[in-house]
């Protein structure tokens, strides 16, 4: 067993890096793969492996799956992680409808000892925030 937790995140654009900054920070957490469509420009060093899709991830032997993805590949990339026991932290809303939602709650159940969180940064943003009287 590990004495840090195996971390992978899927999407390497300006959330996907600003998390890795923070968790390269972490005792007891390494990030370990990571993964981006656009490869050009990615230094990182060697410990860390490198997949053009999300879905290779799933090959890894991850504890944890921050996913900072475009809406559309969050819930697929949300389940997979789920039914691979991977504990989540998805930067993006829960769904892009109800039933994407139902399906995600399906396989959260199943999965009782799994975490599944999600961050709503923006609320509270400057732009977001109303005055309150």
């Amino acid at each position: 067993m590990n004495s840090y937790l195996r971390v992978g995140i899927a999407g390497y654009g300006v959330v996907g890096k600003k998390r890795k900054k923070i968790l390269d920070n972490i005792s007891g957490i390494k990030v370990v793969a990571i993964s981006d469509k656009n490869l050009k420009n990615k230094i990182l060093n060697n410990e860390v492996k490198f997949f053009k899709d999300y879905k290779e991830l799933f090959n890894e032997n991850l504890d944890i799956l921050f996913i900072s993805l475009p809406n559309k590949f969050a819930v697929d990339a949300t389940i997979k992680a789920l039914k691979n026991k991977i504990n989540v932290f998805c930067e993006k809303p829960p769904a892009r409808n109800i039933n994407e939602l139902k399906k995600v709650l399906k396989e959260f159940k199943k999965k009782n000892k799994i975490k599944l969180k999600y961050g709503f940064n923006h609320r509270f943003h400057p732009a977001i925030l109303r005055e309150q009287k």
